[in-house]
């Protein structure tokens, strides 16, 4: 009878917590403005394709998944279980962050409350306030609410937390223990590649004070072998499952430094340090330390592990960048025992409360902190307050000036509706081509994306064949400072009027936007000169060092600064890579493309060959290939038929000049994708 009315009290408070989760979540979408910029989208938007993949046509949506999960970063594992929400509740914001909550915020607060509970040995007439407390953690829902779905990794790294506490670590089941903890340790990895970082921690803590807590109990040499043995299996079968589900992903993770490739997310360690305290508050930070005491003074081997898993894996991440608020749950989610355990030490102090209510006073303190910091009212507390609220800026998505904002996407969707494209010289939460993108979704088709991160994507030379553009000041950069120079420069030369700048000419009147940002709309005139193109890249270069060469010794000049002309309904051309082209031809005009070459500012390539894949012919069998004309500074030197299959290669003469490729359709307008490429 005691079990029945216990599970029948829990049934429902998780019922009340859910219904609660919800009336907040709705509140919180309804005030915020739509600038979901970045991560703040990139699951929704996913959510809503897969949503609709799945609702149409199952079976080759899971397949894409499953493709995704195999090479992507960001894959979608992670939006599958919330397919039932979409299906009931459609494809909007509130229903998606709902999903993400339900379905892996509650069920990681109920892993949290079960974790304090081993840690501590609470009664469980307690339990409800431990439970209300996990659940209103601030930094649990800082990413959720921002449209972020990590923390269901969460949900595993805690049940394998659970697990590790419960086989007193892998003491007398090491086989069969292992072997599920195997599994639960790499479902973080699954679903967020960046849970690595605590995944690695979360062995070498286990390691550590496994091994300690052996010695320490006198438990033999045997229940440090199972440990050891215990873990070796995981690790097996966490690399097992890695490697043959998410193959490409790990390779591509064995072969790349990260450290080097997102230098330009790292700040100085101060810092670091700053950005942690911002993430939690005085009255957090003072908990911690009080349970962290606890915990070591009464030798709590389990609030050792959390307590050294928590500060492991800040450290081994901070090596690479600085903690975003997604990075920085499983962070949270160790120090939460800690926290928690300092709640219930200063609670028993209380000795004028009945000993089952004693911590409902910092139950409903954790939860006024959580209402506050997601409230527009925290962007104005004054210094007393954030001695309980959180400095981070958890509040509902806000942009000043926001009619601005609305009156600048509407002059670009305005301006791109014949299908020109834009680009965005800003790269901040303030300004860039994501956030225009969110506020007009119809954007997205006519978007050229900028280079935020130098290092992976260099400079997008397409930017410099935009239609119209965007430029700020003062110049928006999110990272680290003089990191985006390859967006921030030539923004600044356009509204210089400088160099490639002198193509583009004004539009309108400018636009105030929020923190005194000045944002001006420019449209090209004419095409950018490859003398232009080239004095771009010698600043550049100046700034990263190197990159001219890159530059230089291919095809990315002359193809920025190429002139062509479209063939009707079907003509196009896409530059592909660094030295190739696919071209396409009209309907009934041919499609032509005039590219300038100098040798003083790129290398001169020695062919040029015209080709089209044969199994082109698996998706359009009646395709039948295209006539081609080349000529250099208007002298013919090849004509002919490139058919499905032809790999063409054309000498091109050693000389300064133009080089222009027409191609026109044969008899079927369709599928002649023709590709081509330059020869070095």
């Amino acid at each position: 009878m005691i079990d029945a009315r216990f599970a029948s009290r829990w049934m429902l408070t998780f019922s009340l917590a859910a219904l609660a989760t919800l009336a907040i979540i709705a509140a919180y979408v309804y005030r915020e403005q739509p600038a979901y910029t970045w991560d703040y989208g990139a699951y929704w938007r996913t959510f809503q394709d897969y949503g609709q993949y799945l609702a149409a046509d199952p079976w080759p949506a899971l397949k894409r998944i499953f493709d995704g999960i195999e090479s992507q970063d960001y894959n979608p594992a992670g939006v599958l279980p919330l397919f039932p929400f979409y299906v009931l509740f459609g494809p909007g914001r509130i229903a998606y962050v709902s999903a993400v909550a339900l379905m892996y915020l509650l069920p990681t607060a109920v892993i949290a409350t079960a974790i304090f509970h081993r840690l501590a040995k609470n009664p469980a007439a307690e339990l409800t306030s431990i439970f209300v407390m996990a659940l209103t953690f601030v930094p649990f829902w800082a990413p959720t609410l921002r449209g972020m779905l990590d923390i269901v990794g969460l949900v595993f790294l805690g049940l394998a937390t659970l697990l590790l506490f419960k086989s007193e670590y892998l003491r007398h089941r090491p086989v069969r223990d292992g072997l599920l903890l195997g599994l639960m340790i790499w479902l973080p990895f699954l679903f967020r590649r960046w849970y690595a970082y605590g995944i690695v921690i979360f062995f070498l803590a286990a390691f550590l004070v496994g091994t300690a807590k052996a010695l320490y109990e006198r438990a033999g040499t045997r229940a440090i072998a199972n440990l050891c043995g215990g873990l070796a299996i995981a690790g097996i079968v966490l690399c097992g499952l890695a490697f043959a589900l998410q193959h490409g992903l790990v390779v591509r993770a064995f072969t790349t430094s990260y450290a080097d490739l997102y230098s330009a997310y790292q700040v100085p360690f101060p810092r670091h340090l700053e950005m942690l305290a911002e993430r939690l508050s005085p009255w957090m930070i003072a908990l911690i330390v009080i349970g962290a005491i606890v915990v070591v003074s009464h030798k709590n081997f389990e609030g050792g592990f959390c307590l050294l898993a928590a500060v492991g894996t800040f450290f081994f991440f901070i090596r690479t960048q600085y903690l975003g608020l997604h990075h920085f749950l499983p962070i949270a989610f160790w120090l939460l025992p800690i926290f928690l355990v300092g709640a219930a030490w200063c609670a028993s102090y209380l000795q004028f409360l009945a000993a089952r209510v004693r911590l409902l006073p910092f139950a409903a303190i954790s939860s006024a902190i959580l209402l506050v910091a997601i409230s527009p009212a925290s962007r104005s507390l004054d210094f007393p307050a954030h001695a309980f609220i959180p400095r981070a800026d958890t509040s509902p998505l806000h942009l000043d000036n926001y009619a601005e904002y609305q009156r600048l996407v509407a002059d670009l969707d305005h301006l791109t509706k014949d299908g020109s494209k834009f680009f965005v010289y800003a790269s901040s939460s303030k300004i860039s081509d994501s956030l225009m993108v969110a506020l007009d979704p119809p954007l997205q088709g006519r978007v050229i994306y900028a280079p935020h991160i130098a290092k992976v994507d260099l400079f997008n030379f397409n930017a410099l064949r935009a239609a119209y553009v965007v430029a700020v000041a003062p110049p928006q950069e999110q990272m680290a400072p003089g990191t985006q120079a390859n967006i921030t420069i030539p923004g600044q030369w356009l509204l210089q009027g400088r160099g490639f700048g002198r193509a583009y000419e004004r539009v309108g009147t400018s636009y105030a936007l929020s923190d005194g940002i000045e944002a001006y709309l420019f449209r090209r005139v004419r095409p950018v000169t490859l003398e232009e193109a080239n004095e771009l890249v010698t600043e550049l270069d100046r700034h990263y060092p190197g990159w001219g060469k890159i530059f230089r010794s291919s095809m990315l000049l002359p193809l920025a600064a190429r002139d062509e002309t479209l063939g009707d309904q079907w003509g196009q051309v896409i530059v592909m890579g660094q030295n190739a082209f696919l071209i396409h031809p009209g309907t009934n005009l041919p499609t032509s493309v005039s590219v300038p070459f100098r040798s003083d500012i790129s290398q001169h390539p020695k062919r040029l060959a015209l080709s089209i894949s044969n199994k082109l012919l698996q998706q359009c069998p009646a395709a039948d290939g295209v006539e081609a004309h080349v000529t250099f500074n208007g002298r013919n030197i090849w004509s002919g038929e490139v058919l499905p299959g032809d790999d063409k290669r054309i000498d091109l003469p050693m000389e300064d000049g133009t080089l222009s490729l027409s191609v026109s359709d044969r008899s079927q307008p369709n599928c002649d994708h023709a590709v081509a490429t330059f020869e070095f």
